[in-house]
């Protein structure tokens, strides 16, 4: 029930305004991500591109800041690298939770404001997803 209510949430959040978002497979919500380690959490890289991703956001082209978060492969492209607009890594494999991509949707982000800029912020679990996505995906996973 609590999974259902999550997948209704987050559908429900891709539809507000702002960065508007589509949701054309939902099934690909019902399942693990990576390495299956995270029961109930959704497709982390669907959920940036849904969330994130879109235009006038952080999608492939004139994407804020120079952060694509829709072209395949994340995680490789964001590991190690500096964020713009403040410092720390995009992604950082030594110490996930220090990684801007999560800090930054937390209530307090490191620079600048919290994301999403406009629409509902991510709720406490969606944002542990992240997190754990990214401890996951660089221990030698891919995503």
């Amino acid at each position: 029930m609590r999974h259902r209510t999550l997948i209704a949430a987050f559908v429900l959040a891709a539809a507000l305004p702002a960065c508007p978002g589509s949701l054309e497979d939902p099934s690909r919500f019902d399942g693990q991500f990576g390495g299956g380690s995270s029961v109930g959490c959704q497709d982390v890289p669907m959920l940036l591109s849904t969330r994130c991703a879109t235009a006038g956001c952080h999608a492939s082209a004139n994407s804020a800041a120079g952060l694509d978060l829709v072209t395949a492969d994340v995680i490789t492209r964001l590991s190690g690298k500096m964020a713009s607009g403040g410092t720390g890594l995009l992604i950082d494999p030594m110490q996930p939770a220090n990684s801007v991509l999560y800090t930054k949707l937390t209530s307090v982000p490191p620079f600048g404001g919290r994301m999403p800029l406009s629409g509902a912020v991510l709720d406490d679990t969606t944002q542990s997803c992240v997190l754990t996505w990214i401890e996951t995906s660089t221990k030698g996973g891919s995503q």
